[in-house]
C-alpha cells in the first residue's frame, strides 16, 4: 500500500465542443469526396482527419493546480507541467496567452492560443494566468 497522495486540479478545461463538430464535419466532407471521386487517399485521409479529432477532444487541454499548470494541446504530444514560480511574465495577446518560463537557466516561450476554448474559458484561462503575474510582481 502506497501513501501517494494525488492532488485534483483547481480547473481543468478542454477544447471548445463547436471546434470538434466542425472537424468532424471536415472529415466527413474529405470521406465523401474520396468515395464519391474514387480517391482511397482522400477518404483515408478523412477518416483519420476524424479520429484525430476524436482523440483530441477526449483530452484534457489544460489543468491549473494551486502551484502549476499542465499544458497538453495535442493527443500525441507530451504534457508540459510549468510551475508558477519558473513563469517571469506573462502576456495577453489578441487570442493568444504567451508564458516566459524559465528552464535550466534560459528562458523559454510557452504559448496557449485561445481560439480553441470556448469564450468563458478563455476568460478563466486569463485571469489564472493574470493572477500568475499579479503573484509574480508582489513576491
Amino acid at each position: 500500500m502506497t501513501n501517494e497522495i494525488t492532488e485534483s486540479p483547481i480547473k481543468v478545461v478542454q477544447f471548445s465542443r463547436k471546434n470538434f463538430i466542425a472537424q468532424v464535419v471536415i472529415g466527413g466532407l474529405m470521406i465523401a469526396a474520396g468515395i464519391a471521386l474514387n480517391v482511397f487517399v482522400a477518404a483515408l485521409g478523412g477518416l483519420s482527419f476524424i479520429l484525430m479529432s476524436v482523440a483530441n477532444n477526449s483530452i484534457d487541454h489544460l489543468r491549473f493546480y494551486q502551484d502549476r499548470m499542465e499544458i497538453k494541446l495535442l493527443a500525441l504530444r507530451s504534457r508540459d507541467t510549468i510551475f508558477n514560480k519558473d513563469i517571469s511574465d506573462v502576456q495577453v495577446e489578441s487570442n493568444v496567452v504567451i508564458l516566459t518560463v524559465k528552464e535550466s537557466e534560459k528562458k523559454k516561450t510557452k504559448k496557449i492560443p485561445l481560439g480553441y476554448f470556448s469564450e468563458e474559458d478563455k476568460k478563466e484561462i486569463v485571469a489564472y494566468c493574470e493572477g500568475i503575474k499579479n503573484d509574480a510582481l508582489r513576491g
